[in-house]
């Protein structure tokens, strides 16, 4: 997978309005804006948001990357929570990429799932099953429901 360009234009975007635009593969958003996009689309206004997170402040937060694995069909781009998440993630990036031999379909059977499942650059799903976030963030926003939202 590679990318051709990396900035073609520039504008100011709802985070809502930024995923449609990922979903419709009118532009592309690495998976740590995507997620955290989605996070913010819980929160309705600015105030919300910032009452949010006056709140939640006091609880902290956790370092965390995704832990990319690979599939027969696909790549799995595990999150914490996820069953498949090391109890050590690799955060220099020295370790081999994990080759799992079973297909996306299969790595879900399992009930905690938090993860970006990849066929290709826009071609993305972000699951998320049974998984709440230790320090009070919301769970972030399905691509279906945002699909539906815009119908």
């Amino acid at each position: 997978m590679k990318l051709q360009a990396i900035l073609r234009f520039k504008k100011w975007l709802s985070p809502e309005e930024a995923l449609k635009l990922h979903i419709s593969r009118e532009i592309w958003l690495a998976p740590p804006q995507v997620y955290e996009l989605s996070r913010l689309c819980a929160f309705k206004s600015f105030d919300g948001l910032k009452e949010f997170a006056e709140k939640r402040a006091k609880l902290g937060v956790n370092r965390w990357m995704p832990v990319r694995m690979n599939a027969t069909d696909g790549i799995i781009s595990t999150l914490p929570g996820d069953y498949l998440y090391p109890e050590n993630p690799d955060f220099l990036g020295e370790k081999e990429v994990i080759d799992l031999e079973k297909s996306l379909k299969e790595l879900k059977e399992l009930s905690n799932l938090n993860r970006f499942e990849y066929q290709d650059f826009f071609n993305a799903s972000l699951i998320i099953r049974n998984i709440q976030d230790p320090c009070g963030h919301p769970a972030p926003v399905s691509f279906d429901s945002l699909i539906k939202s815009s119908l």
